[in-house]
């Protein structure tokens, strides 16, 4: 059974251009809509940025292969974070950490080093450092796409 779609629904589905942003509250069908639109257009290779990584797993799930998933984090390193890979270093020490935080609670010091530690990492298998998946970040209601030249 085909899904009924709205006025609005219909008019993103038919859309054309090089950036759509659909803003609706939850459950408005923002992703069915999308989904789609993004099969009306199998042929154009699109962007979907999502807030953290539970969020990009489960748009890779929903929107076939023509559609690019990234977390903003992804995006970032992928257009700024690469050029400054010579700068990053990985043989920061606590003290220097502890120092710059002007703090000697060591545990948060150790918990803070641990994670820019694994940010840092320059090598192939991790390119980018992820936003851990949060359940109390409210969500704006926004899903963007754009289409990738």
């Amino acid at each position: 059974m085909a899904r009924k779609t709205t006025p609005e629904q219909n008019a993103i589905i038919t859309w054309r251009g090089n950036q759509l942003v659909v803003n609706a509250f939850a459950g408005n069908g923002k992703t069915a809509t999308l989904v789609t639109f993004v099969q009306a257009s199998p042929d154009s290779k699109m962007q979907c940025p999502a807030f953290n990584k539970a969020i990009r797993h489960e748009a890779e799930q929903k929107f076939p292969f023509n559609v690019e998933c990234n977390t903003s984090h992804q995006l970032a390193w992928s257009h700024l974070g690469r050029h400054f890979r010579n700068r990053l270093t990985a043989n920061l020490r606590i003290t220097d950490v502890a120092r710059k935080l002007n703090t000697r609670y060591w545990l948060l010091v150790r918990l803070l080093l641990n994670e820019l530690m694994q940010c840092l990492k320059a090598g192939e298998e991790q390119k980018y450092c992820e936003q851990p998946a949060t359940d109390d970040v409210e969500n704006d209601g926004e899903t963007r796409f754009s289409h990738v030249k």
